[in-house]
């Protein structure tokens, strides 16, 4: 059984991953087959940037939902409006929306919608 649940998280993961790569832009491709070729973290040099609107975020909130985003290294920058329904941050390539999710979680605020943009770091 255990065998079972590792091959199939194998899976899920493999196609997952293949999902979001197929999604993205050619040079991001390029870069990630680079960096495959060459030894290193298929992210290397990759930048994800989320624009994420968000509801519930109390004014109370604000500060401590800042500083849990702030802490984290992969964050490269982020903003959040005053009235914090509006998130735009830019990290490394293999954050995710489970990533802010996380942070949002702590709050009483919901994702409302969100996109995502690769690209390559300059």
């Amino acid at each position: 059984m255990k065998i079972a649940n590792v091959l199939m998280f194998s899976i899920l993961t493999s196609f997952s991953f293949a999902q979001e790569y197929s999604q993205m832009p050619g040079v991001v491709q390029q870069k990630m087959d680079a960096n495959k070729a060459s030894g290193m973290d298929l992210y290397n040099g990759v930048i994800a940037t989320f624009d994420v609107d968000l509801s519930n975020l109390q004014e109370s909130e604000i500060q401590a939902f800042k500083n849990q985003i702030t802490a984290d290294p992969r964050v490269k920058n982020f903003t959040l409006t005053a009235d914090g329904t509006k998130l735009i941050l830019v990290s490394e390539g293999q954050y995710t929306i489970k990533d802010i999710k996380a942070y949002v979680v702590t709050t009483s605020a919901a994702i409302q919608n969100y996109s995502s943009v690769y690209s390559v770091e300059d």
